[in-house]
């Protein structure tokens, strides 16, 4: 992976310092300390959280319109979950017609998932629907996954690493991410399922590795109430 991209915060760093601040509360409370607000109601600070973070990944690897919409929807539900404004997920419907209306403009003017992509960087974000992606790049850097109530099937069966190793970043939100790598690479799962999983399938988690290629996939990520998958 390149140096600027490890640079950065990652996801789970910031969704960990936040459960760790809401457990220092939540023990406080317990011991009859008078906080004067509920933990519970900063929730969507995770969402925002997110969004931000993937904002601030370098260009080649950050999806401004899905992190966006995470930040929009946090800042929303934060709204009302602090009673200045009237919204919950009764009121979400309209945002969710937002963002689908969106989604539709945004492929009519973006290339098909359906087709093989010889990007050299993976970008791919679904929200509220699904898609198989096919890379055939030689020269693979790494990138990012998405999935938001929705599903995506990355497939690199044809593609290559010009590096020994590379990292993709994934994050299920309600939604499913699977990984199909060609047989013989090495695989390492880093991640942080939050009443989900986080799984390796691939034949070379249980292979010798003096059999394996030199090629070495990296994933890291989060998922919430989903699933990242990676398998031959």
């Amino acid at each position: 992976m390149t140096e600027k991209q490890d640079g950065k915060m990652s996801v789970n760093l910031i969704i960990g310092i936040l459960i760790i601040v809401a457990g220092l509360i939540a023990l406080l409370q317990n011991f009859d300390l008078d906080i004067p607000f509920n933990i519970w109601d900063f929730w969507p600070l995770i969402l925002i959280a997110v969004g931000l973070s993937k904002l601030c990944r370098p260009k080649e690897y950050r999806n401004t319109f899905a992190a966006t919409a995470l930040v929009i929807i946090g800042v929303l539900f934060q709204l009302g979950t602090l009673d200045i404004i009237d919204f919950g997920f009764h009121e979400l419907w309209p945002v969710l017609l937002i963002l689908v209306g969106a989604i539709i403009i945004r492929q009519a003017f973006w290339k098909s998932g359906k087709h093989p992509s010889d990007d050299d960087y993976i970008n791919i974000t679904t929200i509220l629907g699904g898609g198989e992606f096919n890379f055939t790049s030689k020269q693979l850097k790494g990138g990012s996954i998405a999935a938001i109530m929705g599903g995506s099937t990355v497939n690199l069966k044809e593609a290559d690493t010009g590096e020994q190793t590379f990292t993709i970043e994934t994050f299920a939100l309600m939604g499913g991410i699977e990984i199909i790598v060609p047989q013989g690479w090495q695989v390492v799962m880093s991640g942080m399922p939050l009443l989900g999983g986080m799984e390796n399938k691939t034949t070379s988690a249980q292979a010798d590795t003096q059999d394996l290629t030199s090629r070495k996939l990296i994933v890291k990520g989060l998922a919430i109430m989903g699933g990242v998958e990676v398998k031959n």
